[in-house]
């Protein structure tokens, strides 16, 4: 049943395609969570010239990191055969707010241009910064305008939900595994881009709704989908730490400073998923060998087939100190009907080495899963309470990430 799963993923949707669906979701959900007055940190200066800033470093600014997510979502977009570079018409987006000027231009955009478009009019009006040539955007900005950051904010944020969900719709018509990918690099971002920890229960932005029970099923259910595209390693150590950040989030105020752990944690699943990182290059090599050298975790997992080795073991010693001459009289029957000694060693081999693997790969998730994890500490006097998994009602955006 796993290997036709297997086959049927792989034959849905391809290690690139699924990488590009994936990226989209990701970065559609970091231009939001960028741009989300909450998040915005647009009056933080740049570092003075002749400085040389280096992206992996965080050294851009704000401002900076707003222009390069909307040029990388613009490009992904573009790149992706059309798919999800629609005309505005087919989105529910309202464009009656564009000025006389401008109208018929907005009406026939694209959604990159759209993005665009809401961006750099979003960031003039928080900052008086020009970027339009940078974000690539046309007509051409109107330094006149007066409509406040609130009203852009507004406008793009209608903007990028309408625009996500015409993408699901697009996605869902085509291949399943394309979707999933989708999902899951928008799910697990919004974990993050989206939080407001100060939120009530049950809000949209809120742990509980964000990282609670059908919400991390549905992510964990996307990880196993596209074990055979992504990697069962990957995916197993996704969906771990997606449960273990769903606990946390059950009793957050439980554990110190959880929101800069989780952007961690977000960090740890970028590199995973987007950047297509091998996953045993996030454990020390030291931390491997401890893991493989942890007796329990091995017994736990394989009880039953170490018991009958072992119990294999000490049949063959007894019958060999006991029962020599009747082991000749079997082994001499068993010959006779063509199975032999060679024969047995062979599939005793064989059988050795399927177990052999699935012990490696069991050590090896098992380091990745401690490398990736980035759980907060609690909070000093306070113990977690373990987590009542309480179903929340139906959201429009439970089912669809």
């Amino acid at each position: 049943m796993v290997e036709s799963a297997a086959v049927t993923t792989k034959q849905t949707v391809s290690p690139d395609d699924s990488a590009a669906a994936l990226r989209i979701g990701w970065t559609l959900a970091e231009v939001r969570g960028r741009f989300d007055p909450r998040q915005d940190q647009s009056d933080i200066p740049n570092p003075p010239p002749p400085a040389l800033l280096l992206d992996a470093a965080d050294e851009r600014s704000a401002v900076e990191r707003q222009v390069e997510t909307v040029k990388i979502l613009g490009t992904l977009s573009s790149a992706h055969g059309g798919t999800t570079n629609m005309a505005i018409s087919v989105l529910t987006f309202d464009t009656s707010w564009a000025s006389v000027a401008t109208a018929d231009a907005v009406k026939n955009f694209k959604t990159t241009d759209m993005l665009r478009y809401l961006a750099a009019y979003l960031i003039w009006s928080r900052t008086k910064k020009n970027l339009w040539g940078t974000l690539g955007a046309s007509p051409q900005l109107d330094p006149a305008n007066k409509d406040s950051p609130e009203d852009w904010w507004d406008r793009l944020e209608r903007f990028i939900w309408a625009w996500d969900e015409a993408i699901q719709d697009q996605f869902a018509s085509q291949t399943f595994g394309t979707a999933s990918s989708y999902e899951l690099g928008r799910g697990l971002a919004e974990s993050y881009w989206a939080l407001n920890p100060e939120a009530p229960a049950g809000d949209p932005s809120s742990w509980s709704f964000l990282l609670g029970q059908n919400r991390v099923d549905a992510l964990v259910e996307n990880c196993r989908r596209l074990a055979p595209v992504i990697g069962t390693i990957t995916a197993g150590a996704v969906e771990a730490t997606v449960r273990s950040w769903g606990n946390v989030a059950g009793d957050a105020g439980a554990y110190a400073d959880p929101q800069a752990r989780l952007k961690e944690q977000i960090i740890c699943w970028r590199d995973l998923l987007v950047t297509g990182r091998d996953p045993l290059t996030m454990v020390d090599s030291h931390d491997l060998e401890k893991v493989a050298r942890r007796p329990w975790p091995l017994f736990r997992a394989f009880g039953w087939e170490i018991g009958l080795v072992l119990a294999g073991g000490l049949l063959i010693g007894l019958a060999a100190a006991y029962l020599s001459k009747a082991s000749a009289t079997i082994l001499s029957v068993l010959g006779a009907v063509g199975i032999t000694a060679s024969a047995l060693v062979g599939w005793a081999k064989s059988n050795v080495q399927k177990v052999a693997d699935r012990v490696r790969d069991a050590v090896n998730l098992d380091a990745v899963i401690h490398g990736v994890e980035r759980l907060p500490e609690p909070v000093q006097g306070q113990t977690p309470g373990v987590r009542g998994r309480l179903r929340l009602p139906p959201h429009p955006d439970v089912t669809d990430l």
